[in-house]
């Protein structure tokens, strides 16, 4: 006669299952852009780790963090994020607007 062991004799949705850290972190893609771009819409003038303000032209990341939180970063913070899934630029507005008055006069 074979004994099992506590964990197995468990139902299956009250035992913990033995999963990596990595697929623990990962989140469907579609629920993660749409955290981004909420995060861009409601703060996304600043790194969402060390809340450094972008400027313009800055390299921004956005991915999961390995806490599991959705973050938007620059390159300042790009290495605390675990799973990227965008890669951009900043651009600011009045940067922006400047240098087309500039161009166009």
């Amino acid at each position: 006669m074979v004994e099992s062991s506590p964990a197995a004799r468990m139902p299956r949705g009250l035992r913990k299952e033995k999963t990596s850290v990595a697929k623990d972190k990962h989140r469907s893609r579609r629920q993660v852009f749409r955290a981004i771009h909420a995060l861009i819409e409601r703060d996304g003038d600043y790194c969402s780790c060390c809340r450094r303000p972008f400027r313009n032209n800055d390299v921004t990341f956005g991915g999961v963090m390995m806490t599991g939180e959705v973050a938007v970063t620059g390159e300042c913070c790009a290495p605390k994020i675990a799973v990227r899934h965008t890669i951009g630029f900043y651009l600011d507005a009045a940067a922006v607007t400047a240098a087309r008055v500039r161009y166009y006069h």
